[in-house]
């Protein structure tokens, strides 16, 4: 579907992309059926969905080395909460995974339980955490190292939360 052949000299591995974006062109089409489907059912239905992949590295326009703080912005994903019945939409788009679940529950107006409620409070200090970034409801990257993460003081209790959780 995609030829890249002449543009090799801007791409790094122009087979590999063309391969990516043609899977990728699929994956859209296989996507619309899914929710093409899904509307057409009479049983209620919530779909999240989701990207945590990149295309490899070898398929990458040459930028130069990319530094800790840009290697965050690939850990920024797509994603969409679709539902074939009327409920609660939500505009933010800067979510990092951990609040998905809790996003999904709240547009359905699904009562969270004390764990997720916790969570979302998280949420309104620290939009985003991932292994590499922090960042605050202002956008402002609060730690960005792994070694400031590991000693940041909500992620221990983050994580004991998210064990005792787990085993609730």
């Amino acid at each position: 579907i995609f030829d890249l052949k002449d543009k090799k000299e801007y791409v790094k591995n122009a087979n590999e992309l063309n391969t990516y974006l043609t899977l990728e062109n699929i994956t859209d089409t296989s996507l619309k059926q899914f929710i093409n489907d899904i509307d057409a059912s009479d049983k209620d239905t919530i779909v999240v969905f989701f990207g945590d992949h990149q295309p490899p590295s070898s398929v990458t326009l040459e930028a130069g080395d990319v530094d800790e703080k840009d290697t965050a912005q690939f850990f920024k994903v797509p994603y969409f909460i679709h539902a074939n019945f009327a409920m609660k939409s939500g505009t933010d788009m800067n979510l990092s995974p951990n609040y998905l679940g809790i996003q999904a529950l709240k547009c359905a107006g699904i009562t969270l339980n004390p764990y997720l409620t916790w969570v979302d409070q998280l949420r309104e200090s620290f939009r985003s955490i991932s292994a590499v970034q922090v960042t605050d409801t202002g956008k402002t990257t609060v730690l960005e190292s792994k070694e400031d993460i590991s000693t940041w003081p909500k992620r221990e209790e983050y994580q004991n939360l998210q064990y005792w959780n787990l085993t609730d």
